[in-house]
């Protein structure tokens, strides 16, 4: 239950699967009844970010306009009992946990697979923000996880920011991230389920994670048909794949967020 003493602040970001990846940040922030302050809500056109990263930069842009009031009204939000931020992606609330991040910043930023994280420039933001404000409100800073019905105020936000929001957001530059729309709904899968061998998978996006490139796949073999699973490829194999096509692939390894592969054949359409 939210906190009624507290700054509430709600989040997202929205997405088109168009050649752009057009998209939009936005976000509505409450104060507490005491305050007598009305909301501040924001729409910010964000193009070629990729909808994970759109979320994240939501939750940045909000913590900055906080800190924008901040400045004239420090007295005031310093009444309020801390800030609770929501977003309706229950993965982005995993990634912006402070200790995680406190752990991949002492170890350069590569997890404890070796693999390099995703988006550590803007979690890296995030954090430094967060901090910067809990130092100012002089309270705690949480950011949870909300139902998309409850978060409704701010997605309606983020989607007219496609359209019509205010251009500019400067805290990154557009990702190298190529998206596709998906045939299927399923969820990423629970990678220990998975089994060597070959299964077939469709090709639905792609992007450049360190010297490697993160290939995400959807499952169209029966067994977890639907699925998403992503590989770890080089970019040498990366350029034989095209996205929307299918092809029988061969897991390697196995680990606890991907996979690694060998590509057997594409499969032709039906």
């Amino acid at each position: 239950m939210a906190n009624p003493h507290a700054i509430q602040i709600h989040c997202d970001g929205a997405m088109d699967y168009d050649k752009g990846n057009t998209g939009g940040n936005g976000f509505f922030i409450e104060f507490p009844d005491s305050f007598n302050i009305e909301p501040i809500s924001r729409s910010i056109r964000n193009d070629g970010q990729g909808i994970h990263r759109l979320e994240i930069i939501s939750l940045i842009e909000a913590m900055n306009a906080l800190l924008l009031f901040a400045k004239d009204n420090s007295k005031l939000v310093r009444q309020s009992s801390g800030v609770e931020l929501y977003t309706d992606r229950i993965s982005v609330t995993k990634l912006v946990n402070p200790y995680w991040i406190k752990d991949w910043r002492k170890n350069n930023w590569l997890n404890y697979e070796g693999k390099a994280i995703k988006d550590k420039d803007l979690l890296d933001k995030l954090d430094k923000t967060r901090t910067k404000l809990s130092q100012i409100i002089g309270g705690q800073i949480s950011i949870s996880y909300e139902r998309e019905k409850k978060n409704k105020v701010a997605d309606k936000l983020s989607k007219t920011a496609k359209k019509i929001g205010v251009k500019g957001s400067t805290l990154a530059n557009k990702k190298q991230r190529s998206v596709t729309k998906r045939f299927y709904d399923g969820k990423e899968v629970f990678y220990p389920k998975l089994k060597l061998g070959e299964i077939e998978a469709r090709v639905y996006a792609w992007e450049t994670v360190g010297k490697q490139v993160e290939v995400c796949f959807e499952i169209c073999s029966e067994y977890l048909h639907g699925g998403i699973v992503k590989a770890y490829v080089s970019p040498t194999l990366k350029n034989e794949l095209h996205r929307s096509h299918t092809y029988k692939i061969n897991i390697t390894k196995i680990y606890s967020h991907h996979i690694e592969i060998k590509l057997v054949k594409e499969v032709a359409k039906k």
